[in-house]
């Protein structure tokens, strides 16, 4: 074979290209998409943390303000409760001390208006003795039985109030009036008198409680 038949005719020369093996522009769009995920994650998850926080404090202070209500409501409902029994209390020793005023008065008559009698023999000088020792225990007992009610009111009520000075001034009158035999139907009215203005103003205050 001749040499010129070996020879090639080239009509057009390749073009040569380089692969650097690496799509930069690729890369950074990926990166950069990962780090907006990353960010939007983030934000989220804090924006999340936040408003749970925010809201786990919300319910806490409610939660606070529902137990300081409930508190209050309760103790103003012990008060209450308490205020009434005092108020029922002073009306029941206030009743029971009118009624011993009138036992007293009564016990105190009967020991006033003993007959003087010249007894002829032993047995009516003793009977006579028995009869005013009779009367006598009663007296006492029911003079006794008035003063203890007397020193409950005293104890129930407030001595900076201008009531109570009426109201066991009146109470003092009138067991003095039982002992010596006197009207006590004015005094005993002052006594209940006074007495319904103290439990009117207490009741004033149980109702602002409720």
């Amino acid at each position: 074979m001749s040499i010129e038949n070996l020879m090639m005719t080239i009509h057009r020369v390749p073009k040569i290209e380089l692969d650097t093996g690496t799509d930069w522009t690729a890369v950074w769009t990926a990166v950069g998409t990962s780090l907006a995920t990353i960010a939007v994650v983030l934000i989220t998850t804090l924006y999340t943390a936040y408003s749970f926080r925010k809201t786990i404090k919300a319910q806490k202070e409610l939660a606070d303000a529902q137990e300081a209500s409930r508190i209050a409501h309760s103790k103003a409902e012990a008060v209450a409760r308490s205020r009434q029994d005092w108020i029922n209390s002073l009306r029941d020793e206030v009743a029971l001390f009118i009624a011993t005023g009138d036992e007293l008065a009564a016990a105190s008559g009967k020991l006033h208006d003993k007959t003087p009698s010249n007894p002829q023999t032993p047995e009516d000088v003793q009977r006579s003795k028995d009869l005013y020792s009779q009367l006598y225990t009663d007296f006492a007992r029911s003079l006794m039985t008035a003063k203890l009610h007397y020193s409950r009111v005293q104890l129930y009520t407030n001595p900076t109030e201008k009531e109570t000075d009426e109201l066991l001034g009146a109470m003092n009158a009138y067991i003095q009036a039982s002992v010596s035999c006197k009207p006590t139907a004015d005094l005993g009215g002052v006594v209940v008198r006074v007495t319904q203005t103290i439990i009117k103003n207490e009741w004033r205050r149980v109702k602002a409680m409720k």
